[in-house]
């Protein structure tokens, strides 16, 4: 009995001075061997820097477009700006007096002008050919006898004037016969200055049929173009 107690005792002891001793066959830590290859050493670079692009250059303001000639924004503005004008009298004045040119003269009539119409007979102012102040000068009146009847030949036509200062009618005109309803009466005068120069007066006058005749004094008047 007590030997069993001694033994006992004896593996105690050997358990508790095995745990105190490091393991015989425990391999030792692994430790760091240097490579024998290069060695790369990383330096760091300085970033580059950013290049901003440039700005864009600002947009041209709008052109607005020239007025056209003729419209409305063109006459405003004509109307807008005063114009220079040279006081009467100034020097543009005295450099152009005397070398105004004189009114031009009344255009001359080169149609046939209608100065009566009725049912039996027209009376046509033929084309005015020129005169000059108190030189002789001639207007021609053609009597056309219509609706079937024609010309009186025997009757004593004439032309009664009323008098006027501007001019001088002499006689009472002279017929000739153009054909069998027709006749022209011409007229003479004179007129006092250049113008318009006004005749007025009564054309006495016949047209026939084989049966009956029609007499009539029209009032005719006419302006004559004298220069």
């Amino acid at each position: 009995m007590g030997r069993d107690r001694a033994c006992h005792a004896l593996l105690l002891a050997l358990t508790l001075a095995g745990c105190d001793r490091a393991p015989a066959n425990e391999p030792p830590p692994p430790t760091a061997t240097p490579s024998s290859g290069p060695i790369k050493v990383v330096v760091p670079t300085e970033a580059a820097p950013i290049v901003q692009p440039p700005p864009a250059p600002p947009e041209p303001a709008p052109v607005e477009p020239a007025p056209r000639i003729g419209s409305t924004d063109a006459r405003a503005d004509a109307k807008a700006k005063p114009i220079a004008r040279e006081a009467k009298g100034g020097p543009y004045a005295q450099a152009t007096a005397g070398t105004e040119k004189p009114p031009a003269p009344p255009a001359k009539s080169s149609t046939p002008k209608v100065l009566v119409s009725e049912k039996l007979f027209e009376i046509v102012l033929s084309p005015l050919a020129p005169c000059a102040p108190a030189t002789p000068c001639e207007a021609h009146l053609v009597v056309t006898a219509l609706d079937g009847y024609k010309f009186n030949v025997e009757y004593p036509t004439k032309f009664a004037v009323q008098p006027s200062p501007a001019v001088t009618v002499e006689g009472t005109g002279t017929v000739t016969i153009l054909a069998r309803t027709s006749a022209r009466v011409t007229v003479k005068f004179r007129a006092a200055a250049s113008g318009a120069a006004p005749i007025t007066g009564a054309l006495k006058l016949s047209v026939c049929t084989d049966d009956v005749c029609e007499i009539a004094a029209p009032v005719v008047s006419f302006d004559v173009p004298v220069s």
